[in-house]
């Protein structure tokens, strides 16, 4: 149970450090695509929240799943690393989605 609880603090720092900085810094990006400062900042505040639950609920999901067997370091190694992996991926998919629509409305425009 130990383990576990630890598990959780650390996915749950990690998931609102990076949730952080995307937000502070995804707003200027989404405005400068946008051009509207409240379209702009509806939109960051829905992608932080989606972020959140996606990434939350995707570690409590594994960690259900993982911890039952034998929680060692290797699997707390494992956990943290394909949870990093995943938050990568889901920032890099969300970063193409954004350029797509600016490249859209330079094309459109």
């Amino acid at each position: 149970m130990l383990l576990f609880t630890i598990l959780i603090i650390i996915s749950s720092l990690v998931i609102i450090v990076v949730g952080q900085a995307c937000y502070k810094n995804g707003y200027y990006y989404i405005l400068e695509i946008l051009n509207n400062e409240e379209i702009a900042m509806i939109i960051n505040k829905i992608l932080l929240v989606s972020y959140y639950l996606v990434n939350l609920g995707y570690s409590i999901f594994y960690l259900k799943n993982s911890i039952g067997i034998s929680p060692n370091i290797l699997q707390f190694s494992n956990f943290l690393g394909s949870l990093l992996i995943f938050l990568a991926i889901l920032h890099y998919v969300n970063m193409i989605g954004i350029y797509l629509i600016k490249k859209y409305t330079i094309i459109k425009n």
